[in-house]
């Protein structure tokens, strides 16, 4: 597991390819050393049940992102008490139910910026944001750029993007 760690960093560190081919090494690495660490055949992947309860919901949540989501509504929709949900989310992802549906529009936010050339206020509206602002905001806190300042630098393992704010 060590080497093909090595292997990645190596990869990745790597200046002289073309970006694209790069992305991909880089991939492929990563994609080695995942099922280097994966467990076999033998030995099923299983959930903490507890944990289960939050991951059935985001299932739910991930294909509904566009819409407003408050605690109550999940708590209803996963049929689970807050504490329940609370602790399941925590249990699963290692923070709170609102914290990780933002991390998620987040992520898929900046997909979108990256590899898209929807409108920024289309992509707000996607994620579930009802202002641009309030995306422009939250993304310049996660990723320490504004959304169009992220689309203009390109999807380029050249530019360094310190993550500020919100942990992953």
């Amino acid at each position: 597991t060590r080497q093909l760690f090595e292997r990645l960093v190596e990869t990745w560190r790597e200046r002289s390819a073309p970006a694209l081919l790069r992305h991909i090494r880089v991939t492929a690495r990563l994609l080695d050393l995942l099922a280097d660490v994966l467990p076999g055949e033998s030995a099923p992947l299983s959930a903490d049940p507890t944990a289960q309860v939050w991951w059935a919901l985001e299932v739910q949540l991930r294909q509904r992102l566009h819409e407003r989501f408050d605690l109550g509504g999940m708590c209803r929709q996963s049929g689970s008490s807050t504490r329940t949900l609370c602790r399941a989310c925590h249990r699963a992802t290692g923070m709170a139910p609102m914290k990780r549906i933002k991390k998620i529009r987040l992520s898929m936010a900046r997909g979108l910026v990256l590899y898209s050339s929807l409108r920024i206020s289309e992509i707000a509206d996607r994620v579930g944001y009802e202002r641009v602002q309030e995306l422009d905001r939250d993304y310049h806190r996660h990723f320490a750029c504004t959304p169009l300042e992220d689309r203009a630098a390109g999807p380029d393992y050249r530019r360094s993007r310190p993550n500020r704010g919100v942990s992953p």
